[in-house]
């Protein structure tokens, strides 16, 4: 019997690439049954990257939302602002009215959480590449404020983060219990094997790339994987086919790791109890 196929972290974009009607009904055809969808930066989307931008951008994500639940998939919806487009509007802007601008889009991100709109924030953290100091400090005082509408709505928040073990998850843990939020809340996105290890030992759930090496790596570390979620983080970019990965290739990996002999039951935690355990989700 197949197991149930989840995404927690994938992209869309109706505009340019294939959108969530032709994305939804592949992944339930290869067996999904749930899809975490988090917003792309508005020039994805050919919009400015301005309120009035980040609002149409948000409002396409509640309605590609829809249009997967309408396809018979359990969905949750993310919206944010992602560290590369901070370095952006620095670059267009300027600091003083970059700090303006994403208090407004800020601000805009919990009333849709409060209106239910959207069931969570993502992705917000910090540069994993080199920039100005200005950024940092930046995306560091936005993934503060991000963490406190999580904590105050009690919805989860993915964190696009630096993948360097140990040092990422002390990092974060001061910085969660500043905040005074769950752990269970942070998600720490696209983690590789020595980021999934630390974040398991220190109590972060974790989104790791549904590539059947990096599963393979991971599930072998962590046996009972209790953090550990799967995602593509298809960006959905027809310039860019399959990047990171498309999402009913899960499906591919998880029949391999199958073959290998992987426990099912261990399978199953990460890609439906796991899921239902951090989102809600009813399950499949």
């Amino acid at each position: 019997m197949s197991i149930p196929i989840s995404d927690c972290h994938t992209h869309t974009n109706p505009v340019k690439g294939l959108g969530m009607k032709v994305i939804a009904k592949k992944f339930r055809d290869a067996g999904g049954w749930f899809l975490g969808i988090v917003s792309l930066p508005p020039s994805h989307y050919g919009l400015e990257p301005t309120f009035d931008g980040y609002r149409k951008a948000y409002d396409l994500i509640v309605r590609e939302s829809e249009s997967a639940r309408d396809i018979g998939l359990e969905v949750r919806s993310f919206i944010g602002i992602h560290p590369a487009d901070i370095d952006k509007l620095l670059a267009r802007i300027g600091i003083e009215k970059t700090a303006m601008l994403v208090d407004r889009v800020l601000e805009l991100v919990e009333d849709y959480i409060k209106r239910g709109l959207v069931n969570g924030l993502g992705e917000f953290g910090k540069p994993h590449y080199k920039t100005v100091p200005e950024a940092f400090s930046l995306c560091e005082y936005v993934t503060i404020r991000a963490l406190e509408i999580a904590r105050d709505y009690q919805v989860p928040v993915h964190l696009h983060l630096e993948q360097k073990g140990i040092a990422t998850t002390r990092s974060l843990t001061i910085i969660t219990k500043l905040v005074g939020i769950s752990k269970d809340l942070v998600i720490v996105h696209h983690a590789d094997t020595r980021t999934s290890i630390s974040c398991s030992q220190h109590g972060y759930p974790h989104t790791v790339l549904g590539k059947y090496e990096l599963l393979r790596s991971v599930l072998s570390s962590i046996p009972t994987a209790e953090m550990t979620l799967v995602e593509s983080d298809h960006i959905d970019d027809p310039r860019r086919p399959g990047v990171a990965m498309y999402p009913w290739d899960i499906a591919i990996s998880i029949d391999k790791l199958r073959e290998d002999g992987f426990d099912e039951e261990v399978l199953h935690r990460i890609l439906v109890d796991n899921v239902v355990k951090l989102f809600g989700a009813k399950p499949p």
